[in-house]
């Protein structure tokens, strides 16, 4: 789907807010208005891996549909009443707040601090769902300079990828419940140094 309206071009001046799309470059995404060709590339390809961005988008795109819905309800057919006139966008745009609100609530939401150890079986470390996490995985005997990680799920699919930060700590949010499996690995190589499980209930 294009989602670029010429006409009314902008930009998103800060797309990634750690990990995460930022609420202006979804907005702006979901409006159809994100002009630069390697933005859209970039949220497009967050996109693509980020489970929990992706459910942002779709409540964001609920909440623009249902404005929008409302106001084109007012203009197809107007009232003499000026009250009335407003009836149909207030009830769509509290529909659309009913389901927009839990995601705004949830990023406001202060992350959960976990430190993650490596171990051969499963772990019996659970975390809650759909809620910002702050991980920090046990980098003890590792020497890299830099280490990349991935969080895949059960069925194997990769569900976010990342740089790990100076500090050692790395941010996910909005995980579903499940079984997940946070990788640590060289930057720019594939061999597995660590592997920690993370149980999501």
């Amino acid at each position: 789907m294009d989602r670029r309206l010429p006409e009314r071009d902008q930009s998103a001046a800060q797309i990634f807010n750690e990990s995460h799309l930022t609420e202006d470059a979804l907005e702006v995404y979901s409006l159809g208005r994100l002009s630069s060709e390697e933005d859209i590339a970039a949220v497009e390809e967050h996109l693509l891996v980020c489970g929990y961005c992706q459910t942002r988008l779709e409540k964001m795109d609920g909440f623009v549909d249902a404005v929008a819905a409302g106001a084109k309800a007012v203009a197809v057919n107007p009232e003499p009443n000026k009250y009335r006139n407003y009836l149909p966008i207030a009830i769509a745009a509290s529909a659309a707040l009913m389901v927009f609100m839990p995601g705004l609530l949830e990023q406001n939401t202060e992350p959960t601090s976990i430190d993650l150890v490596a171990v051969r079986n499963e772990s019996r470390l659970s975390v809650p769902a759909r809620k910002p996490l702050n991980l920090k995985p046990d980098l003890t005997g590792l020497s890299e300079a830099a280490y990349a990680w991935e969080l895949s799920g059960a069925d194997g699919d990769v569900k976010a990828t990342g740089q790990l930060t100076l500090n050692g700590r790395l941010s996910v949010s909005g995980l579903a419940e499940g079984q997940y499996w946070l990788r640590l690995k060289p930057a720019g190589k594939q061999e597995i140094l660590r592997e920690f499980s993370l149980s999501v209930k």
